[in-house]
């Protein structure tokens, strides 16, 4: 998504890359260790231990985060309304996500 109408809000190339270079690697550093680290089970709803190390030791639900961070820089990097659309949606419902489990 976000290839047919690729930089159809004109944003420059410095600012595209600039800010979603550093949130899709940050966010890819940070979710597969977080996920690999609480394990497949865990990480798919499976009751498990309280993790209270690594990056849990600041947020709960650090995969959320880091696919928030990976979505917008997506959509920055885009610079396509239909995915920034698609982006929030996604941001918010991984938001919400952590209330339903």
């Amino acid at each position: 998504m976000g290839c047919g109408d690729w930089n159809v809000l004109d944003w420059p190339h410095w600012l595209r890359w600039g800010i979603c270079r550093p949130l899709l690697l940050a966010g890819n550093a940070e979710v597969w260790p977080a996920a690999l680290g609480i394990g497949l089970d865990a990480t798919s709803g499976a009751e498990a231990e309280l993790k209270t190390d690594g990056f849990y030791r600041w947020v709960r639900n650090p995969q959320y985060v880091a696919d928030m961070g990976i979505l917008v820089g997506w959509a920055i990097l885009s610079a396509s309304p239909a995915v920034w659309i698609i982006a929030m949606g996604g941001v918010v419902g991984f938001a919400l996500t952590p209330f339903a489990e």
